[in-house]
């Protein structure tokens, strides 16, 4: 009888052949390992009822429950299709609209703050995803061979979603906060502190981060400042394209979100409808009563 450790595993290898990524795989094993888990009986052994519970108990942000559940249903799509299961049990899975929210990118004064008070270990973590618009993931996973002297000047050679890569032209600011961070001759850029082989965790990343924006009284988030990278590229640039290709979005339509900040057009016709200064709806002088 086959195992559900040699169903994950035959499943992982068939996501291999479609070129699915080293991290999307990682997730998926995840998400059925801790699945399998929770129904105790085999994940060949699921009803819609079982699959329906588990989506119930999910308690994550509605971007984690469509990773949790495209791992899901596609396992049981392929399970289904190669004859492992008469018919898929996670094919109606209700799941969560998808909405396109703005982004929210840290001010200038608060980034700059945030770096200046950073520790050694922080501060490029900080400077790459502000100055040079990197995830999370994306910082953890930075190779020393992905610095590399082009004609033009330094440029970072990134691994993003996928594993499709993309060239970001340094700026002599990340350039000088690289080299003060002192880069390895080879390897990850960022290695573990426990000692163990490896680049630094993702999540060490991301929390850490976190934790210095908060410590700095700054309500901001690392992905926010990968954000401010975004709509000062395109403020300065006006074409969504270049932005497209220094973000690494798939599609233009995520880079155009980015635009809402740099709508002089919107800014001209809300200034026009204000009040005059002179005029009865003029602004209020500070500290005295408008009845």
């Amino acid at each position: 009888m086959t195992t559900d450790e040699e169903l994950i595993s035959a499943y992982l290898r068939y996501l291999v052949l479609q070129g699915r990524s080293d991290n999307t795989r990682r997730v998926y094993r995840g998400r059925l390992v801790e699945l399998a888990r929770l129904l105790g009986s085999g994940l060949l052994q699921a009803t819609p009822d079982d699959i329906a519970t588990w989506r119930a108990g999910l308690t994550v942000a509605d971007p984690s429950v469509l990773c949790y559940a495209a791992a899901v249903k596609g396992f049981y799509a392929w399970a289904h299709s190669h004859g492992h299961i008469p018919a898929n049990p996670a094919m109606h899975i209700p799941l969560p609209r998808q909405r396109q929210r703005l982004p929210r990118p840290i001010s200038d004064a608060d980034l700059e703050a945030a770096i200046d008070q950073a520790p050694a270990r922080i501060r490029p973590w900080l400077v790459l995803a502000g100055y040079a618009g990197l995830r999370c993931c994306e910082i953890a996973r930075l190779r020393r061979d992905g610095i590399v002297d082009t004609a033009s000047g330094p440029a970072l050679l990134v691994l993003g979603k996928g594993d499709k890569e993309r060239l970001i032209p340094m700026s002599p600011y990340v350039w000088d906060h690289l080299q003060a961070a002192g880069l390895p001759r080879h390897g990850w850029v960022f290695l573990r502190r426990d000692g163990r082989p490896g680049h630094v965790p993702v999540g060490t990343v991301t929390a850490d981060g976190n934790a210095h924006l908060r410590a700095c009284g700054i309500r901001a988030t690392m992905h926010q400042l990968r954000h401010r990278f975004g709509t000062s590229a395109y403020a300065s640039s006006k074409d969504i394209r270049v932005v497209q290709e220094l973000m690494g979005h798939s599609s233009p339509a995520t880079t155009a979100l980015y635009a809402a900040h740099s709508n002089a057009d919107a800014v001209s016709a809300v200034a026009a409808i204000q009040p005059s200064e002179t005029g009865r709806g003029a602004r209020p002088v500070a500290g005295r009563r408008v009845s």
